[in-house]
């Protein structure tokens, strides 16, 4: 329960006015004189017996009356938190649930976590269903995935929600609200319903969110959290973490540690305990950080990075995303972008335009800018890609490794233009392209159109 007008509850304090009325009206003797008492010596003599409080109920009905119209004053809100759809007539209903299972889901709010709250609604709404009503049940942490396709029975549903644990998953609201719509394109029913129990951490929904009713305000409530999104083994004794806030205050005086798990066992599983030595430690910063490792590392044993609590508790509610096993194997893809940011650059001349349109892939795509192309195969075996903008030709020594890096599966692109006219002496456009190529301008003087010329084939490319 709480109060629409909590600042009326200090009209209580006026219940003390009927206790000082009732102690004020306390009887007294009243004082008769006779005559002949004016021939009897005065005593003085103490009260035996404390005057009592009298009409006691009258007092403590008058309080309740006044408490009760404070209570009434302050506004008691009672919330139900039952759901159900609303039916249009008495026709079938088929109803699409995105329920979101993403990491911010495990913030406790009011004891209870934004997850919990969401299976809870998604029960009530799977007891609202009738026989001939069908729900499809999608979850909203990266990637989006059904839970539950039309047809299956409440029994089935209701298992399938009650066995939903938490997770450390990023959000896909906006491809689980797509996928919650598909899922009900083809079923017959004349009324379709879509609801997302969500806490909307995605700061971009689609258009598509229009057509979902999102019914627990609740879940939506700010919190304050950081957590680590990422960490990757980038070399033998260096690794790369990623922590991400949305109050930067909430690092202050935090540490991130690497530790390493005990191996697995039989009859034992492995688990992020942090008794285990310490290999590396740093102050904690928002965005990415580089940890560099001490000590011998087990070759066996699991690492895992661990972000030390809070200076306050309620600067970081989700404790689930503090801790996240190391990835050995980067996940990414790293690409190299050799590119001139002052011919072929942004409007600010920052970075390239290459660069920025590798950098929209955020998600599956690391981009390093690159003064000069990599010409040994240490230096090439980091990027699993290399793209190069208006390249002037290879030695034969760099060629010969950039062909070595090609036949173990690194994947070159490259834009040729007209840097190909000024290849230095030695050096030779393959393998970018064929020997004797050149660039020419259709029109000396406007210079909008431009093809290349492959002497050696006679194939010309327009451009």
């Amino acid at each position: 329960m709480s109060f629409a007008l909590p600042l009326a509850l200090l009209l209580g304090l006026f219940i003390a006015l009927p206790l000082w009325a009732h102690f004020r009206n306390r009887g007294r003797p009243k004082q008769l004189k006779f005559p002949g008492a004016r021939f009897v010596v005065e005593a003085s003599h103490r009260a035996k017996q404390r005057r009592k409080l009298r009409d006691k109920w009258l007092l403590a009905l008058r309080s309740a009356l006044l408490l009760a119209l404070v209570l009434l004053a302050a506004s008691p809100v009672i919330s139900i938190e039952r759901l159900g759809f609303t039916r249009q007539g008495d026709a079938a209903v088929a109803l699409a649930v995105v329920l979101d299972d993403s990491a911010s889901m495990n913030a406790l709010v009011l004891g209870k976590s934004r997850l919990e709250r969401a299976k809870t609604a998604t029960i009530e709404l799977i007891d609202s269903m009738r026989s001939d009503d069908s729900m499809s049940i999608v979850l909203a942490g990266s990637p989006a995935r059904i839970l539950a396709t039309p047809g299956q029975s409440r029994a089935e549903l209701k298992a399938l929600v009650q066995k939903l644990a938490p997770s450390d998953r990023g959000t896909a609201l906006n491809q689980a609200l797509q996928l919650g719509k598909n899922s009900l394109a083809h079923l017959p029913h004349p009324q379709k319903s879509f609801i997302a129990l969500s806490d909307r951490s995605l700061p971009n929904l689609s258009a598509i969110a229009e057509q979902y009713s999102f019914p627990l305000p609740l879940l939506a409530q700010s919190l304050s959290n950081c957590g680590v999104s990422e960490a990757l083994q980038t070399a033998e004794k260096r690794v790369e973490v990623e922590l991400n806030c949305n109050q930067t205050q909430a690092l202050v005086g935090r540490t991130v540690t690497v530790f390493s798990a005990q191996p697995e066992s039989e009859g034992r599983a492995i688990e992020m305990t942090r008794s285990g030595p310490v290999l590396g430690q740093a102050a904690a910063q928002e965005g990415r950080l580089s940890l560099t490792l001490t000590g011998d590392i087990p070759n066996n044993s699991p690492l895992f990075v661990y972000l030390s609590p809070a200076i306050q508790a309620s600067a970081d509610q989700i404790e689930e995303d503090d801790a996240l096993w190391i990835n050995k194997s980067s996940s990414k893809i790293r690409a190299g972008v050799l590119a001139d940011r002052r011919s072929a650059g942004t409007i600010n001349k920052t970075k390239s335009l290459l660069s920025v349109a590798l950098e929209t892939l955020e998600q599956a795509i690391i981009v390093e800018p690159l003064a000069t192309l990599p010409s040994h195969r240490e230096e090439l075996g980091q990027f699993a890609l290399l793209v190069v903008d208006d390249p002037s030709g290879l030695t034969p020594e760099e060629r010969q490794q950039v062909e070595l890096w090609l036949d173990e599966g690194g994947v070159l692109a490259s834009f040729l233009g007209p840097a190909l006219n000024q290849i230095p002496l030695g050096s030779s456009p393959e393998p970018f392209a064929l020997l004797g190529s050149s660039w020419e301008f259709y029109s000396a003087e406007t210079k909008s159109d431009a093809r290349l010329i492959s002497k050696s084939s006679t194939q010309v490319l327009d451009g």
